[in-house]
């Protein structure tokens, strides 16, 4: 019967995903330079983190590996990396990327009237660039810097499309709005409403040389209110939303089909005083420690962020290998001890409540963007500080605004934003007085012999235990001296509709970081037949070899001549799941895509202490190059030959390069033993047990 055939095709099909699909994100503004070394806005860099790449990157694990750079060297007086750069990668208009256009854009962020960041800019000046070859390229430090590799994360523009742009036009260039990258998708375009920009449209790069995605299409929407966000989202017009309000998430929580992903990353909310500014009392330490002390970050937490922040209490994140906790007679909240320091600094209250000093009243300003969590913060803070008798006039400003007219050119008292710090402690790029100055982020322009010192020092010294002794120093001054008021570090909160699959959060610097896994996300999924192979390794009769590619059994003496053996190709071919009678074993192979579930006899995953480890992959890149070289068909080996394996639950993690050739695999192991397998992967395929 038609139930009958239903039941043994779910029986003998498993579901793998597939490849085609559209995910549409929704987003709060609108995208202004779409440009790596111009970015200002989160969206900016959402959409660069798609289209562009860097010479490294940090993986969903926190770990620091190649993007455009395959492998780097660092000379013994770490003063010398040499990066060697793959040789395959395409931009988007079919050119080829080479060492020319690393050259071009460290050059271009190294001119004196380069417009963006001052910092970018620092962190490539004195570093010399030596053109080795068009697919290798060395940087010759002035001195060591710990924290240099971190540098190569920026990303690459393309010299030939760029390199007739003068420096002064750089900013306003059209070419902003219309990005060419070599990341896994490419630009479409704009989607306009009249004059309005009220999307952006980027597909898969078909030539892209990494790990193709399975979603072929991404959209982005734009919206002018986190309300209008909100709603776009229950009417089903987006599939996900970042960066949602505290006040939201609630509501959000209640959403049908919905996945709350939630990841802290270093990024952190502060009040920074202009220690240049007018106000000379802000270049006083004693009243800005007082201010500090004034301040319930607890209470913010709890009523303005729903707790759903982590409290700051210095320059660097809890997390960090160089943090140093507050020590017991350095309270974080006191507002006694904080009148009682402005009493004894000669600030005392008038008839109206305000401090006074001489004819100087303890009144300033303090500006925000209008982003809905930080205009809270603002007015909260504002009443705290009135409690202990000082005047403070909170200002709010839309973003664009606020960057430009106020924040880049220090035109404020005191200021509440927020800096996103890395995987290295240096600071140096926010608090060294070198960063002052309108295209810096030491936006409280603060400055201090010893802190500069501690920093350069910081940098200069390569191992970990003298690094933290130099920070600890650093973050003890930092605290006394106060020239900010660390508030909390938010959660990053992303919503996405289950009709998106396997979106998960890994390591992240940056909000954008959340598309690091973006290869892994499906929509679109299908089914594939099981092939049961008995111990003869033949096939069962009913089933039609020529739709599955070749499966053949091999024993660990044979695994070699195996591999050398011309396998037919055949159109359906890689796509194959094979299946050991006697283990229960599952290897699923889709293209680029492999899984492996091994169950014990009675199908159950119990069987021992749960391991994880790489395994040794062989291809084309074997230890024997020649040996490797000698086939003339591009295909994946996969060689379980230690006779102790444990036994191989699941498989994740796949990388793969442009030949197909699986170049990375993580897989949680059980302590039982199983047989050798080898797994070919390309467009043919095959798997011997």
């Amino acid at each position: 019967s038609i139930v009958i055939l239903v039941r043994q095709y779910l029986s003998n099909t498993t579901v793998v995903p597939d490849y085609g699909g559209e995910y549409v994100e929704g987003a709060v503004g609108r995208p202004i330079n779409i440009n790596p070394v111009l970015v200002i806005s989160d969206i900016d860099r959402d959409l660069v983190s798609l289209l562009f790449q860097g010479i490294t990157r940090v993986d969903s694990n926190g770990k620091l590996v190649g993007d455009l750079a395959k492998s780097w060297e660092i000379s013994e007086d770490r003063l010398s990396y040499t990066f060697y750069l793959r040789d395959n990668v395409f931009w988007h208009d079919k050119e080829p990327f080479t060492a020319d256009d690393v050259i071009f854009t460290l050059g271009l962020i190294t001119k004196p009237d380069f417009p963006g960041s001052f910092t970018l800019r620092n962190n490539w000046l004195g570093v010399e660039v030596q053109k080795i070859d068009d697919y290798a390229i060395k940087f010759v430090l002035q001195d060591p810097n710990a924290a240099f590799l971190e540098n190569t994360i920026i990303g690459i523009l393309p010299e030939h499309i760029w390199q007739d742009i003068d420096i002064q036009e750089l900013a306003l260039s059209n070419l902003n709005q219309v990005p060419i990258g070599t990341g896994p998708f490419s630009w479409v375009g704009f989607r306009r409403e009249e004059d309005k920009i009220i999307g952006a449209e980027l597909d898969f790069f078909p030539d892209y040389w990494g790990k193709k995605p399975y979603i072929g299409k991404i959209v982005f929407k734009f919206y002018d209110n986190r309300d209008d966000l909100l709603l776009a989202y229950q009417t089903k017009s987006i599939q996900g939303m970042s960066r949602l309000g505290a006040h939201n998430l609630s509501d959000v929580r209640e959403y049908r089909n919905t996945n709350l992903l939630q990841a802290f990353f270093p990024r952190y909310q502060a009040v920074f005083f202009n220690t240049a500014s007018e106000k000379q009392f802000l270049k006083d330490p004693v009243v800005r420690r007082a201010l500090s002390l004034a301040v319930d970050r607890q209470q913010i937490v709890s009523e303005v962020i729903k707790n759903d922040a982590q409290i700051m209490d210095g320059p660097l994140m809890r997390s960090s290998w160089a943090y140093v906790p507050r020590s017991e007679d350095q309270p974080l909240f006191d507002p006694a001890l904080a009148q009682n320091m402005l009493d004894e600094a000669g600030w005392l209250k008038n008839e109206d409540g305000i401090r006074q000093k001489d004819d100087m009243r303890l009144s300033f300003n303090l500006l925000t963007d209008d982003e809905e969590e930080r205009f809270e913060t603002a007015f909260m803070i504002q009443q705290m500080w009135q409690e202990i008798g000082v005047e403070v006039q909170v200002r709010a400003f839309v973003v664009g605004t606020f960057i430009d007219d106020y924040l880049r050119p220090r035109n404020y008292d005191s200021v509440l934003f927020g800096q996103t710090l890395s995987w290295d402690p240096d600071v140096y790029a926010f608090w060294h007085s070198s960063q002052m100055g309108e295209n810096g982020l030491n936006i409280a322009n603060y400055s201090d012999d010893r802190v500069d010192k501690l920093l350069e020092d910081g940098r200069r010294l390569l191992d970990s235990k003298s690094r933290v002794d130099k920070y600890h120093d650093f973050q003890q001054i930092m605290r006394t001296d106060s020239p900010a008021v660390f508030l909390y570090s938010p959660a990053f909160n992303y919503a996405v509709s289950r009709e998106i699959n396997n979106v998960e959060l890994g390591f992240m610097l940056r909000p954008s970081d959340r598309f690091q896994t973006i290869a892994n996300w499906y929509i679109n999924t299908k089914r594939v037949r099981s092939v049961p192979v008995l111990m003869s390794g033949q096939l069962e009769p009913d089933l039609d070899e020529s739709a599955f590619g070749s499966v053949k059994q091999a024993q660990d003496d044979t695994a070699q001549s195996a591999i050398e053996e011309d396998i037919s190709s055949q159109d359906s071919a890689g796509e194959i799941i094979v299946a050991n009678p006697e283990s229960q074993g599952l290897v699923v192979i889709d293209h680029n895509t492999i899984s492996i579930q091994v169950l014990n006899g009675n199908g159950a995953t119990a069987g021992g202490r749960r391991l994880s480890s790489t395994l040794e992959v062989l291809g084309f890149n074997m230890s024997d190059p020649e040996n490797a070289d000698s086939f003339d068909y591009p295909k994946t080996t996969i060689y379980f030959a230690n006779e102790n394996l444990p036994k191989a639950e699941t498989v994740r993690n796949i990388m793969v390069d442009e030949f197909g050739i699986l170049t990375e695999m993580e897989v949680d192991l059980f302590e039982s033993q199983v047989t050798d397998l080898v797994v070919l992967l390309g467009q043919d395929a095959a798997a011997i047990w």
